[in-house]
């Protein structure tokens, strides 16, 4: 008996492996968009939700009230080295992980995985836990912790009891052990703090996001910040919507202190060029290129509707930008100049391809599919690819492609 066990455990571990992406509880509205343009020129993964039950479609509520696709995705069609190379492209994935097992509490999961069997672990190898969701009160940063827990620990040892090499409990480890707990829940779901996950998920570390993104441009250690600079999480999702690369060029029209560029030249090596009105914003953002280590942008002090004369037929790649706010700039009721502008110089100086990513300022009524429906009423020939409502800023995040056709036929109509 037990070596008909063994047998049919060598069987399942020679089963293609499957592969949970874990995400963090922002931007849910980007967290696919983001997953596609990371793994573009990478990987042909898909992603599906990694709990059967919960229908792609249907919302749930995240950290912080954050509301978007499930935390955790099954990822299909990828090697674990590709997904590694995606991961440190990505800025909201949290870990991707090999999936052993996955069950309603420690035990069930463990077992699962027990009877599925895994490939074994090469090396050292330590446990850690990462608890995510938005009922246990998690803003989207909850850490990857050792585990301790000596119950916790016993109920997983169909698991353990399988593992060769020593143990080594320092981030030295060579593989990581990882049991995710999903604490998430569904939109309309209103039930208080749960003392259980939801779901458990055991399996191996393949790869950690690029969260060191967010920690090297913090505006705390910036030479240069203003008062409304963009943080460095969101810069860093604007310039991976862009899918820049290494060799492209990205232009900022409303740069400021450059915050989108910074994260864009940081993440894609893409070369910059940053307009704006405010000279002095523009000359002091410098300073954060040069800590960095990363080249300077080129400069050009001029409005937007200037900024096509002064590129002397430049063509870009993407523009990224935060467009300036204000009562009259609101597209739901206002002339919405910059919008126009905007897109304007999309229409002369962004290639065919290319991405234009910005945020939209609107009322409090208007949703995220409002918003963008407005956009490309104004804009024909362009495609919006993707639009979420960003819970702490309030404006839409939005990128939009210009179809192959001539651009210069869609240019929009003049607002009244």
């Amino acid at each position: 008996m037990q070596r008909l066990a063994y047998l049919c455990w060598c069987a399942a571990a020679l089963q293609p492996p499957r592969y949970v992406v874990v995400y963090r509880g922002a931007h849910g509205g980007f967290r696919v968009p983001e997953f596609d343009a990371a793994r573009a020129g990478i990987s042909g993964a898909t992603l599906a939700p990694a709990d059967e039950t919960m229908a792609f479609s249907r919302a749930r509520r995240h950290c912080g009230g954050d509301v978007g696709p499930p935390l955790f995705m099954a990822a299909s069609n990828a090697t674990a080295a590709e997904l590694a190379a995606v991961a440190a492209r990505s800025v909201l994935v949290r870990a991707i992980m090999e999936l052993w097992g996955s069950g309603a509490t420690y035990g069930a999961a463990a077992e699962d995985a027990a009877a599925r069997g895994f490939a074994p672990l090469a090396g050292t190898w330590r446990v850690c836990s990462m608890k995510v969701g938005a009922a246990r009160g998690k803003t989207g940063g909850a850490a990857l912790r050792s585990l301790s827990d000596r119950k916790v620990l016993g109920e997983l040892e169909p698991v353990l009891a399988r593992l060769d090499g020593p143990v080594d409990l320092s981030e030295a480890a060579d593989e990581t052990v990882l049991v995710a707990c999903d604490y998430d829940r569904a939109v309309d779901d209103h039930a208080h703090e749960r003392p259980d996950p939801r779901t458990v998920y055991v399996g191996r570390l393949v790869a950690r996001g690029a969260r060191a993104t967010r920690l090297k441009f913090s505006l705390k250690t910036r030479p240069f910040v203003g008062t409304t600079t963009m943080d460095p999480e969101t810069a860093a999702l604007m310039a991976r919507l862009a899918r820049l690369e290494p060799g492209m060029a990205a232009v900022d029209p409303f740069a400021g202190t450059c915050g989108c560029l910074l994260a864009a030249t940081h993440l894609t090596g893409a070369a910059a060029t940053a307009a704006d009105v405010d000279g002095d914003a523009l000359r002091g953002a410098l300073a954060n290129f040069d800590a960095a280590g990363l080249p300077r942008p080129t400069i050009l002090e001029c409005p937007v509707d200037a900024l096509v004369g002064r590129l002397g037929g430049a063509a870009f790649d993407a523009i990224v930008t935060d467009p300036p706010y204000g009562k009259r700039e609101r597209i739901a009721g206002g002339d919405a100049r910059w919008l126009e502008e905007l897109l304007g110089l999309a229409d002369d100086a962004l290639k065919v391809g290319g991405r234009c990513v910005f945020f939209v300022p609107h009322g409090d009524d208007a949703s995220a599919d409002d918003v963008a429906a407005r956009v490309a009423a104004r804009a024909p020939g362009y495609a919006v690819e993707a639009s979420a409502q960003q819970r702490l800023s309030g404006p839409c995040l939005l990128y939009t492609s210009p179809s192959p056709r001539d651009k210069r036929q869609s240019r929009m109509p003049s607002s009244a």
